[in-house]
């Protein structure tokens, strides 16, 4: 429709990516983008920090968590 949107078929760029989608939106999570893993399942950060901000009224503490070269974040205990 536009050309600005996203194509949903899988090309053979982001074929060889992890499947891995964020939870929140569903949307496919990009190789470095800053993500939020809770045991199984993996956020966004943004949508994460927008969820968690409707539910509280706050923004999450979260830290960073060793994972190689992705920018990995998990909620302060």
């Amino acid at each position: 429709m536009f050309g600005f949107m996203l194509d949903e078929t899988e090309t053979q760029d982001t074929a060889g990516l992890s499947g891995a989608s964020c939870q929140s939106c569903h949307l496919k999570l990009a190789s470095r983008a800053p993500r939020v893993v809770i045991g199984g399942s993996t956020y966004h950060r943004d949508c994460y920090e927008a969820v968690h901000l409707k539910k509280t009224g706050r923004r999450p503490r979260l830290v960073a968590a060793p994972s190689g070269d992705r920018v990995t974040f998990r909620p302060a205990a």
